[in-house]
């Protein structure tokens, strides 16, 4: 099977950043200068659950692994992008803690699930 680059994960780290930005813009209306320095915060753990996605997407021997891989990381997506923006509150612990962690798992789930469907 074709491996997946790992350079798939930076813009699946670009993620963090505008998804914190356009969350900040739909409440408020506007973008402030600070809003882009606090997104950049965001983009680590995004880039550190990408980079386990692809190594999970390399080591997924069937498609339907690969596939449930991906549906258990986007799953989990919204949790983790949210985590990382709340996490901000705790610094750059809380940011990882709360960012990555549901990524993390939520790969690994789906790469778990798909295991079984071998």
């Amino acid at each position: 099977m074709k491996k997946t680059s790992y350079w798939l994960a930076l813009p699946l780290g670009l993620l963090g950043p505008a998804f914190y930005l356009v969350t900040f813009y739909l409440r408020f209306n506007r973008l402030e200068g600070q809003q882009f320095n606090e997104s950049l915060k965001t983009f680590l753990p995004a880039l550190l659950g990408g980079l386990f996605l692809v190594w999970l997407l390399n080591r997924a021997a069937i498609v339907k692994a690969r596939r449930a891989t991906w549906l258990g990381f986007l799953v989990a997506l919204p949790f983790g992008l949210l985590g990382a923006a709340m996490g901000g509150l705790l610094g750059i612990i809380g940011i990882i803690l709360f960012g990555a962690v549901p990524l993390v798992i939520g790969a690994g789930l789906g790469f778990l699930v798909g295991k079984m469907l071998k």
